[in-house]
């Protein structure tokens, strides 16, 4: 599961002492039904533009140990496809494999995964933790997906050659062959073939999977300058967050035993390799070899640790959303495994420019408790190994029987020492960060980001991905907040794969409806206003005006607007009945796959229930989502309003027993406070000749129940509801409560 080095092999850990490491599964290419999958963003597992369900190339870019099943195309930009109704998909088109995301700055995304094995502390069946990361151009010049499904080649040619997708860029990768492994690591009864820190236990033949390092993926927090960034850890042992926190390469540097001259010469630190060949990988090897070799500690992100968690729990062999553990109360909100990300901006300083493209990363470890992964190291590696490969032998501890042709009761275990703990891996296709614009009406508000996730095909034929829905598919926000519309998809579908609309291709729209339990859109009714003026639905909508209402729902199919001017495009048939005709705008088919809806302020507050109208098939799949705006400026308003009202009624009564006491107080010398007074004493008549003066409990009750009126009332005019009386009966219940409360409290005090 973990293990700390130091203790077995000390010169590898000076000068940072102990190192903590993940343990790593699964048998080098062979098949693997277990791991992680990526929801949203969407999540590569390798794959890119193959038309099929299982991804072609497992060695692309990273090494997953995933079934092959899972993951995402690469998103697409074709206007309308990429990919023709014979099943044949174009990588040259304009706009194929460009339908890249993008998130500003400080927004928020949800990040939603699911798991083979489970998680959480209430999952006793394993041990678990999952490190979140992001890699950007600033440490990975040269990012990207690619255009070909073949693996880099490790090579200066190959690695500017813009047909391959690369994350890791090729120096990290050649620094990796270049280097010692740590040998005080526990690799149980695997034989290593090579001593290079791209040979691990998971990897014993140094296979090459990209430009990814092997050591650096099995091992966390790594002892070695890495081109990742931290964004949260989360395990089922929060004791150990503080090791986390410390160890990260956020907040602080590792080292690197860099080539001399070639340091002196190009300013550029790459490993040092000795004459015997592999490089040293710690302060002290590096010191024995002065003349060819200098230690240098750099890295230090210089952004806050990442923040560590309880993981989610989820059960083991499910994939599914996260549920309550067994003899728990379910709870209502199931909802998929998630983290909820803040967008830094960090990379902006260190590249001067005002977009990036990265690339998230998801590790999820698992163990079992056969042995303390804290504390094995090198000692119980091959006899000595905690745990053999397929071990065979009478575990039970039977007696002999020589009526049973002396039988020893064996039984053989199917254990696989890389296997048994293990380390899985997804990435996303690339994405950008973009900086909020200063002209934007979103420029200070909270940013919230709503996307898609799934892919076309019925549940059985997109296993372990999942079918269409929206992410997050239950947003809830405030007034003045915005949110930041878009989702992509891929015209690279299996033909065979159902769904709606045209073969191959994703395509999602978003239309309000009156309630989730409903599956007819509402009715918005623009009708012209006489007179002039803009014209107002009859359905109380959470978008500003019409046209972002038909963007969002026919998605720009009726403009073309390549020449910089939105014309009518005259690609739309509504005669056309064929689901796979390009002219079908119905089916959303004359629509590229990526949509881009901007940024929309959230200035009405209600529930806004919503369905993708093609993908929403009652009985075959459901993809529906609602927006919750928090109202807050009404309550501020009402409570502002009496918290006022209060605070003249005790500065009057201050003011006249005051004056009571001191006579000579209510004759002040300057202007500003004669003017106080003289309020003050208006205010008095005014309460002493009125109703409040009479009666101020009654009186305060009355602005007490106003208040909430108000509320109530304001609050049912967002929901949307047809009911002409819905508003007033909701004011009227507000007020209901505080009265009741009022009566019942004495009667259960009477009662004791």
């Amino acid at each position: 599961r973990r293990m700390v080095a130091s203790g077995a092999l000390p010169a590898l850990c000076a000068p940072a002492g102990r190192w903590l490491a993940f343990l790593v599964a699964a048998v080098l290419c062979g098949p693997v039904t277990a791991g992680v999958y990526l929801h949203s963003p969407r999540g590569s597992n390798n794959k890119l533009n193959e038309v099929s369900n299982s991804v072609r190339n497992r060695m692309r870019l990273f090494d997953s140990r995933n079934h092959p099943s899972g993951g995402y195309q690469v998103g697409d930009n074709c206007n309308p496809t990429c990919s023709d109704a014979n099943g044949t998909y174009d990588s040259t088109m304009p706009g194929a494999g460009q339908g890249q995301m993008y998130f500003y700055e400080g927004s928020i995304l949800d990040i939603e995964w699911a798991t083979q094995h489970g998680c959480g502390s209430a999952n006793d069946n394993v041990h678990c933790t999952m490190v979140l990361q992001y890699m950007c151009e600033d440490s990975a010049p040269g990012l990207r997906d690619g255009t070909s499904t073949d693996r880099i080649p490790d090579t200066t040619a190959g690695a500017t050659d813009s047909q391959y997708g690369m994350h890791e860029p090729l120096q990290w990768y050649k620094d990796c062959q270049a280097r010692m492994r740590n040998k005080g690591l526990y690799s149980a009864d695997q034989e290593l073939t090579g001593d290079s820190a791209a040979h691990t236990r998971q990897n014993p033949t140094g296979v090459r999977n990209g430009y990814e390092c092997p050591e650096e993926r099995d091992y966390y927090p790594y002892w070695h300058p890495t081109p990742w960034r931290d964004i949260a850890v989360m395990t089922d042992d929060t004791g150990h967050c503080s090791y986390y926190s410390w160890n990260s390469q956020n907040v602080r540097d590792y080292g690197k035993c860099c080539n001399k001259n070639h340091l002196a010469g190009t300013g550029e630190c790459i490993q040092m390799t000795s004459s015997a060949g592999l490089g040293p990988n710690s302060f002290a090897a590096c010191q024995n070899d002065r003349q060819s070799g200098t230690w240098i500690e750099t890295g230090n992100w210089g952004v806050d640790p990442p923040r560590c968690m309880v993981a989610p729990y989820s059960r083991d062999n499910q994939l599914a959303d996260v549920a309550a553990p067994y003899g728990v109360a379910p709870s209502l909100e199931l909802h998929p495994p998630k983290f909820s990300w803040k967008i830094p901006g960090d990379v902006f300083k260190r590249l001067d420019q005002d977009e990036a493209t990265c690339v998230l990363r998801m590790r999820y470890n698992i163990s079992s408790a056969d042995y303390d992964g804290w504390t094995v190291n090198s000692l119980f590696n091959g006899d000595n190994a905690k745990v053999s490969t397929n071990p065979t032998r009478d575990f039970v501890g039977f007696s002999k029987d020589a009526g049973l042709l002396d039988s020893n009761f064996k039984l053989k275990l199917s254990v696989d020492t890389s296997r048994l703990g293990g380390t899985f891996e997804d990435r996303s296709h690339s994405f950008r960060i973009r900086r909020r614009s200063l002209s934007s009406s979103c420029k200070g508000a909270n940013i919230y980001n709503l996307n898609t996730k799934g892919r076309r095909g019925d549940i059985v034929q997109v296993f372990p991905s999942v079918p269409y829905d929206f992410v997050p598919k239950a947003l809830e926000l405030s007034e003045g907040d915005c949110v930041h519309f878009q989702w992509t998809g891929s015209d690279a579908n299996p033909v065979d794969n159902t769904g709606n609309g045209r073969r191959m291709t994703d395509r999602t729209n978003l239309v309000e409806m009156p309630a989730l339990n409903l599956n007819v859109p509402a009715r918005h009714g623009y009708a012209e206003v006489t007179g002039g003026g803009a014209a107002r639905p009859t359905f109380r909508t959470m978008f500003p005006d019409e046209a972002t209402v038909r963007r969002m729902a026919y998605l720009e199919q009726e403009l073309d607007c390549s020449s910089g001017e939105c014309l009518s495009s005259l690609a739309c048939n509504e005669d056309d009945d064929n689901d796979h005709s390009s002219a079908n705008c119905k089916l959303l088919n004359a629509a590229p796959a990526y949509f881009d809806g901007g940024l929309v302020r959230m200035d009405k507050p209600g529930q806004f229930p919503f369905i993708s109208t093609r993908n929403n098939a009652f009985g075959f799949g459901s993809q529906k989502g609602v927006i919750v705006v928090k109202a807050w400026r009404m309550l501020f308003i009402v409570g502002g309003s009496a918290a006022l009202v209060v605070l003249i009624v005790f500065a009057v009564l201050i003011t006249r027993w005051r004056i009571a006491v001191n006579a000579d107080w209510g004759k002040p010398e300057s202007s500003l406070a004669r003017s106080f007074l003289y309020s003050t004493n208006c205010c008095f008549l005014v309460m002493e000749k009125t109703f409040c003066s009479a009666y101020p409990f009654t009186s305060a009750l009355l602005l007490v129940c106003s208040a909430l009126f108000a509320v109530g009332y304001w609050q049912a005019l967002d929901d949307g509801d047809p009911a002409p009386f819905y508003p007033l009966a909701k004011g009227c219940g507000r007020v209901l409560d505080i009265l009741c409360n009022l009566i019942f409290l004495p009667v259960l005090r009477n009662l004791s």
